[in-house]
């Protein structure tokens, strides 16, 4: 298992993210409040831009979005290091 520094920019926090974590969980575990709605990749809630590379899915995210850098975090995990406008 890999950790990932993954700053989210609006908290100004950092913390290390294992990469078989989904981000969202492990930044909420770690007292982070963040936007959420389903927890499953179908609201959107949780869109936002992220700079570096993330594995995710979710129905509420076009190909687009995904190619201007932004993720669901609820069904995302780090593949690098990241910055989260979150």
């Amino acid at each position: 298992m890999t950790n990932h520094r993954v700053h989210f920019t609006r908290s100004g926090r950092t913390l290390d993210i294992p990469d078989d974590a989904i981000i969202l969980e492990h930044a909420l575990r770690n007292g982070l409040d963040l936007p959420y709605g389903c927890q499953g990749g179908s609201c959107g809630t949780c869109m936002v831009a992220v700079k570096g590379e993330v594995f995710g899915w979710g129905r509420a995210i076009s190909d687009e979005d995904r190619a201007n850098g932004y993720a669901l975090i609820c069904s995302s995990y780090a593949l690098s290091d990241l910055e989260i406008e979150a």
